[in-house]
């Protein structure tokens, strides 16, 4: 499994931005943390624009943007709250849509072992006041999360984050598949 950890993506004040925007819109919006996606923030062709010309030819990768599609949400956790008691992580089409095509979790403190649809998957920890968080994958490897740094690896590879120690955390999750 090819893993590229701890690069960093974006400056520490579009972190904090991001943050910001992301709190405003689930406050305005009516939506909960986890369930903000990139379109919702108006910043999808920013993201494609991050993968297609700085994050893929960062990892070697030739980027198709002809048959590819790029995903992306803000993630967040805050373990003290089991990602709020009555929190809901949905992944689809339609954030705010639960149907049998979307992944549903309720009242977890994270997510389970599991592999993502996407050929690469970029993780970036935006910030947060966490104390200590990573991820873990299956051959047993651990990576920290820092601030403003990601973490990319195939979507194929298994994996789960562990339990946000002594705060909350924001990730910017970018999912790039190779098919349409």
């Amino acid at each position: 499994m090819t893993l590229w950890c701890n690069l960093r993506f974006l400056a520490e004040e579009v972190c904090g931005e991001l943050i910001k925007e992301t709190m405003r819109c689930a406050k305005e919006c009516g939506l909960r943390l986890g369930q903000i996606t990139t379109d919702l923030l108006g910043i999808s062709h920013q993201i494609h624009s991050l993968m297609y010309n700085c994050i893929l030819p960062m990892l070697n990768i030739e980027p198709n943007s002809k048959e590819a599609s790029i995903e992306s949400c803000i993630f967040y956790e805050c373990p003290e709250n089991q990602m709020f008691p009555e929190y809901s992580l949905t992944f689809g089409p339609d954030p705010t849509a639960l149907n049998s095509e979307n992944f549903e979790l309720k009242n977890c403190y994270t997510i389970p072992d599991h592999q993502d649809d996407s050929d690469i998957t970029v993780n970036i920890c935006l910030g947060g006041n966490f104390q200590e968080s990573s991820v873990v994958f299956r051959d047993k490897v651990e990576v920290f999360h820092k601030a403003s740094h990601g973490i990319a690896h195939s979507g194929k590879a298994r994996h789960f984050p562990k339990k946000t120690e002594g705060g909350d955390r924001f990730n910017l999750l970018i999912f790039y598949s190779k098919r349409a």
